[in-house]
């Protein structure tokens, strides 16, 4: 039950924190992309991410270290204490927090590439063993010495 707690906890500050955020990083983050050139559009996607990661982690570890209370903790009766039942501090909240957004980065993907096996319905592997049957296939079919791949070779050289 404390766990359930704590992730209800969690929800909630991401949702009152990072969907904000969010709202706000969008807009500015196109605006930026057609601003600059074809090459430096890259770096307006990472300034985006960056703000849209960076920032709930600032304020929430921030909050954390001050007063051992977020929105989320507040509202679900949690608290964070140091070692000694005092407020951990901004560099604790802060270590907290980034640990926090690698670990949901991690589920969040794992569950992601989980979610493209399922709808494919086939794992990499067959994927890759599919592709390298229809590559032997096309060399066989193919007319010219070497297979498909050889008359692609000979023309690049």
């Amino acid at each position: 039950m404390y766990a359930l707690r704590r992730i209800v906890a969690y929800i909630i500050d991401m949702g009152l924190i990072l969907t904000p955020i969010t709202v706000l990083v969008g807009p500015l983050q196109g605006r930026l992309a057609a601003a600059l050139p074809s090459f430096w559009q890259v770096y307006a996607g990472f300034f985006g991410w960056v703000l849209s990661m960076g920032v709930p982690v600032v304020v929430i570890g921030v909050l954390v270290g001050l007063t051992g209370r977020t929105p989320g903790k507040l509202l679900m009766f949690l608290r964070v204490q140091g070692r000694r039942g005092s407020k951990p501090g901004v560099p604790a909240g802060l270590l907290r927090e980034v640990v926090k957004a690698i670990c949901a980065s991690m589920i969040f993907g794992a569950l992601y590439a989980l979610y493209g096996v399922i709808t494919s319905r086939r794992s990499a592997a067959e994927r890759s063993h599919r592709r390298a049957e229809e590559l032997a296939q096309a060399d066989a079919r193919s007319p010219v010495a070497g297979g498909a791949r050889g008359a692609l070779l000979s023309h690049s050289t």
